[in-house]
């Protein structure tokens, strides 16, 4: 399984179609600033989950596990927003294209 992170934003990734991939994006101290995924097209979610931070007011991580369900190439934007008020925050956008060979 090929992982990516926040270094992976912008990139246009190579994967054999069929297969998975893992997305670890590091969240605040608050649970109120969630990433979410506004759009995976060809991409089949198959995981979301939290892994919170060891100590109180330290950031946690967010896992989002994929399969590439087709050949092409697809487009993957994962935005963090406030969790009550769906208001999405500066500068914490995560778009990747994902090519399924």
């Amino acid at each position: 399984m090929k992982l990516l992170d926040n270094h992976d934003s912008g990139k246009t990734i190579e994967i054999e179609s069929g297969s998975t991939f893992a997305i670890w994006l590091k969240e605040g101290p608050s649970p109120e600033h969630r990433w979410e995924v506004e759009s995976a097209e060809g991409l089949e979610k198959i995981g979301d989950r939290s892994s919170a931070a060891a100590e109180t007011g330290q950031a946690g991580i967010r896992i989002f596990g994929f399969r590439v369900s087709s050949v092409g190439l697809h487009k993957l934007t994962l935005q963090k927003r406030r969790a009550r008020e769906g208001q999405v925050l500066a500068d914490t956008q995560f778009d990747a294209k994902i090519l399924g060979k």
